[in-house]
């Protein structure tokens, strides 16, 4: 029939896609367009805070009345007193080094590629409210570039005249040499100079991996009552300066102190040391930190080993981001060298009932004392920075390994070697994809006395302790290993001695979460896993002896990457173990990496 209704709305509706399917390839050749669009950016970059920006916008656009207000002594004053802290210099060279080609021709989609980048990295810092880049206000064009820009012209008019027949690269040429220069502004709205805090926070350092493959958190962190000060950004580099002091649940205090700055920032400006820092290949330009710290703490260990561990540090590093507080934080590779100098104290638990008497192990009574550790540290840790995800992987690879030295003038030495690797690989698309997951990690110390000057074992404080979420699954912190025969209150299985040598390895398979698209559209995986690992001596220990006493589990949870790191719940079978190991099925677990 003519006037078939139902043609007719089938007719519309192709016209509709139709129309529909013109407009998406015209916004899509027009944001192509744009994105080539050839931009000169003029160098240097001007900095301004939100103040200036505005009374610059208005100065644009206002009278000459106004202008002229805007030019007396008084406007002058205010605009100094509204100039932004951040040096000149610190921004343009993290602006070339997002991206930002200077005084040479780029794309639209280059510059904003770079700007995002430059952005992202300043936020980073944590000493600015809001970061915003303007592109866009013609710059001043010297005689040089007027006459270049004259002879371009005149080139290209002569091309015209001659039939259009210039070959491509000079008309790029010719039409780039004819690109007017443009500013670039960059407002920062920077935080105040100094910060304050008084309140409750959660305590993390010391029980970040700190003696096994650095990948777990050893303990869970613990609420504390926070009282700190900062000094931001006050020398124009984003730099911080912080001191503070804490209270935890268990009455432990600690008092720290740093500043991180850049660490070409460090130096006379365009000195060779300046310049050899922000251009050397194996630097991160810029971003490459000096990192002093002071700290006073106390890590209870009581529920593993019945004591605690009392620590005032001195120490430097060096390392290629700045502004983290733990390596394994860090948004991209680590790579850091760090000198430290402790005086450490071991406490064993006190008796409840019996002020003069300890509640530990022989072992660890005579561990009791201080010793002084002095130490230089190497870290490189991919991070995850080759995988699709930084904490719940399904494809990549990771790595990381460590390397630290101690001796005199400390009264403890030794050498200290971890490592480890990691391979996900998505298999098959079914089921929303499954991936297949494999890591191992390992490591070892073995004491150096320097002729006598240091103990000939090494200290309990040093050992590598073995087991827990993440990284040994079915096993409690520090379940597997060297055990004294007794312990303390908090450790009636006997108090974990640590080991010279461990080994870890994991294979699993994961798939989305099914049935509920919150959690899987939220990147939380299902997954399967069987994991080994070992925690022995040293000294004349054979291969055989290794396999003989690794220790192993199967089992199954859940995982999501969080913004605090890799959130797991799992629940294990231990296979194979020994009698006085501390097991635990059910677990849940905070870490950095797979495992």
């Amino acid at each position: 029939m003519e006037n078939d209704p139902i043609a007719a709305a089938a007719a519309a509706r192709a016209e509709q896609q139709r129309q529909a399917q013109r407009q998406a390839e015209m916004e899509m050749k027009l944001s192509d367009h744009v994105q080539s669009f050839p931009v000169k950016l003029a160098l240097p970059a001007n900095v301004l805070s939100p103040e200036t920006a505005a009374a610059a916008t208005s100065d644009d656009s206002g009278s000459a009345g106004d202008k002229d207000k805007a030019s007396s002594p008084s406007a002058a004053a205010a605009a100094a007193a509204a100039a932004p802290r951040t040096d000149q210099d610190f921004v343009n060279i993290r602006l070339m080094e997002s991206g930002i080609k200077f005084d040479e021709v780029q794309s639209l989609g280059e510059a904003s590629a770079a700007v995002a980048n430059f952005v992202d990295g300043m936020k980073s810092t944590g000493c600015y409210d809001s970061v915003q880049v303007a592109i866009g206000r013609p710059a001043p064009v010297s005689g040089e570039d007027a006459d270049t820009a004259g002879q371009s012209q005149e080139a290209q008019q002569a091309r015209q005249g001659d039939g259009g027949n210039g070959n491509a690269a000079n008309v790029a040429a010719a039409a780039a040499a004819h690109v007017e220069p443009r500013h670039l502004d960059v407002i920062l709205g920077e935080k105040r100079w100094y910060k304050l805090y008084i309140g409750g926070g959660i305590k993390h350092e010391g029980i970040i991996g700190g003696s096994s493959s650095g990948s777990s958190i050893e303990q869970l962190p613990r609420v504390q009552m926070e009282t700190s000060a900062g000094l931001l950004n006050v020398s124009g580099c984003s730099d911080v300066t912080s001191a503070a002091y804490t209270v935890d649940q268990t009455g432990a205090t600690t008092l720290g102190l740093s500043h991180d700055r850049p660490l070409y920032s460090c130096f006379a400006p365009y000195s060779a040391l300046y310049n050899a820092v922000l251009t050397n290949p194996l630097l991160n330009a810029s971003n490459t930190a000096l990192r002093v710290t002071g700290r006073m703490d106390t890590v209870d260990w009581e529920c593993a080993r019945s004591s605690r561990d009392r620590t005032r540090s001195i120490g430097v590093k060096i390392c290629n981001w700045g502004h983290v507080a733990v390596p394994e934080a860090a948004k991209d590779a680590y790579v850091g060298l760090e000198w430290t100098a402790a005086f450490r104290d071991v406490l064993p638990r006190r008796h409840p009932s019996s002020p003069y008497a300890c509640d530990a192990s022989p072992e660890i009574v005579a561990q009791a004392g201080p010793s002084w550790k002095h130490s230089l540290l190497y870290q490189h840790r991919l991070n995850n920075s080759l995988c699709d995800d930084k904490f719940n992987p399904t494809s990549g690879v990771d790595a990381h390994w460590s390397w630290e030295v101690a001796g005199p003038p400390g009264d403890v030495g030794f050498v200290k070697g971890t490592g480890g690797a990691a391979l996900h690989v998505p298999v098959v698309d079914t089921l929303g994809g499954i991936s297949l997951h494999a890591s191992i990690n390992g490591g070892f110390i073995r004491p150096i006395t320097y002729g006598g000057l240091c103990p000939s074992t090494t200290s309990i404080t040093d050992r590598f302790y073995v087991g827990g979420p993440i990284q040994l699954r079915g096993f409690m912190h520090s379940g597997i290993g060297p055990r004294a025969e007794t312990g303390g209150k908090s450790t009636a299985g006997g108090d974990a001695l640590g080991g010279d040598l461990f080994y870890t390895a994991t294979v699993a398979a994961s798939i989305p979460f099914p049935g509920i698209s919150l959690l899987r559209d939220n990147g939380m995986r299902l997954f399967t896993f069987a994991n080994a690992g070992t925690l022995t001596g040293l000294d004349a220990t054979p291969a055989s002896a290794i396999l003989r006493s690794t220790r192993a589990s199967v089992g199954g949870g859940l995982a999501i990457g969080t913004p605090m790191g890799r959130l797991e719940a799992t629940y294990a079978v231990p296979l194979r173990y020994g009698p006085r190991d501390a097991r635990r099925s059910v677990q849940f677990g905070l870490g950095f990496s797979f495992g």
